[in-house]
């Protein structure tokens, strides 16, 4: 997990990724811009290039991953979501342990927090 912010429940409730990834990106731009150039924005900069530019629009922030290479997971069972690296989170076309880990972390069950936060 790269970083870890918390939506509010109504917007939760709402079938809508979109809804969801905008509000973790507004929280991700708020905590970047209140550390300045502290030790975390300097490190999702890095980590991220050009992450503000492709999450912020020209009049709103923007509901889509931050990167190419992350996206937004829904934590089962609560409000949170993470920011984690794409090849972890989604399923693999191709079973393996590896993958078979993976999907057993972020999709006990086989379900996930995004039906699961919908359905409170």
């Amino acid at each position: 997990m790269i970083y870890e912010t918390t939506i509010d429940a109504t917007t939760l409730a709402q079938p809508n990724r979109y809804l969801h990834f905008t509000e973790a990106n507004t929280n991700l731009l708020a905590a970047v811009k209140s550390d300045g150039g502290g030790v975390f924005s300097t490190a999702m900069r890095n980590f991220l290039p050009g992450f503000e530019n492709t999450v912020q629009g020209a009049t709103k922030v923007l509901g889509k991953s931050p990167g190419k290479h992350v996206t937004w997971h829904h934590v089962p069972g609560s409000n949170r979501l993470q920011l984690v690296y794409r090849y972890q989170h989604e399923q693999s076309r191709l079973k393996g342990v590896i993958n078979d880990i993976y999907q057993g972390l972020f999709h006990p069950g086989g379900s996930g927090g995004y039906a699961d936060g919908i359905t409170r």
